[in-house]
């Protein structure tokens, strides 16, 4: 599942990819790549109250994740273009 949202991610077909990064945790609660590109993905839509919301989780599970830096170093970028 994830393979497939990054597929998408990288057409630019933000919400499908969406849909296979929940697939992925759906399936694995702890995927912590699938949490860290769904963030990413959710920002790149404008969803970023659930980008927040899910990252504020993903971030109880996986506290010292350098992939997560990623997810959150995006978001905070787009929450800055928004000032």
């Amino acid at each position: 599942m994830l393979y497939r949202g990054i597929s998408y991610e990288k057409v630019h077909d933000y919400q499908k990819a969406i849909e296979y990064f929940e697939q992925s945790i759906h399936c694995d609660p702890k995927y912590e790549k699938a949490y860290s590109r769904l963030i990413i993905n959710y920002c790149k839509v404008g969803e970023l109250a659930k980008a927040i919301e899910l990252y504020h989780k993903a971030n109880q599970l996986f506290p010292e994740s350098n992939l997560l830096n990623q997810a959150k170093q995006k978001l905070e970028k787009t929450l800055l273009n928004l000032e």
